[in-house]
């Protein structure tokens, strides 16, 4: 009623829009296609910056930089590249008793004894899975490692022997009788209830369980609300 319709009183956003678009031509001519690649190359310094691959340089901050202090974790837990292995790691007494109980289901004539299971793993922040159906790799990382807006690349189910939904705290790879194992621990939900086609349960987690990374679902869709937590894709 004072200032008229929106679209004739705000338009700075998209007048900025169109200043940054217009220096990005490089070559007239072939406006539109080095506009894209700049783009590109823009969009991949982003990511870079957002995901810690680039550390920022601290003396110089422009508007890039000081999204990045506000997106990016906290140092308690440091970002890396994507896709990096992490160096080796000794697994817990803990740890190693739940791999050689599991190893026992995956080999059940093999003999073997807990101390035959190496201590030794390689941690990740982040793994791949080729899905048949996508026809592509599903991205899956911890959810300590999560220092974009993501929702679901941390949350999965693993339907047996019952449902249950978690949260990948860790990816390791495990080699035992020349084979190499991928490994995922996560923090489980407690058991959820079924709502129609959604499964719901309280937003805490309980437990821990440990599965092969074949053995869990794709990414999944959440939402909370009053202290529930929603799975809207399972």
């Amino acid at each position: 009623m004072d200032f008229g319709p929106l679209y004739d009183r705000w338009l700075y956003p998209l007048e900025r829009a169109n200043s940054w678009i217009t220096r990005q031509i490089l070559q007239h001519g072939h406006e539109e296609s080095t506009v894209m690649q700049t783009y590109c190359i823009y969009d991949w310094s982003v990511f870079n910056l957002l995901n810690g691959t680039v550390k920022s340089d601290s003396s110089r901050k422009n508007a890039l930089h000081k999204v990045a202090e506000k997106v990016l974790p906290s140092e308690e837990y440091p970002v890396t590249s994507v896709n990096s292995i992490l160096s080796n790691s000794l697994l817990h007494r803990e740890d190693i008793k739940d791999l050689h109980c599991r190893y026992k289901e995956i080999f059940p004539n093999l003999q073997f004894e807990q101390f035959d299971v190496d201590p030794i793993v390689k941690k990740k922040n982040t793994g791949f899975r080729y899905d048949e159906d996508r026809k592509r790799e599903v991205y899956f990382t911890t959810y300590l490692y999560q220092s974009v807006s993501r929702s679901c690349d941390y949350i999965v189910c693993v339907r047996h022997p019952t449902m249950l939904f978690g949260k990948i705290k860790q990816i390791y790879q495990h080699c035992f009788m020349d084979n190499v194992f991928t490994w995922v621990r996560l923090d489980v939900f407690p058991l959820p209830e079924a709502s129609g086609s959604f499964w719901f349960t309280e937003n805490v987690t309980l437990t821990s369980k440990l599965c092969l990374l074949k053995d869990i679902s794709n990414p999944i869709v959440t939402a909370v609300e009053d202290g529930v937590i929603w799975f809207l894709n399972a």
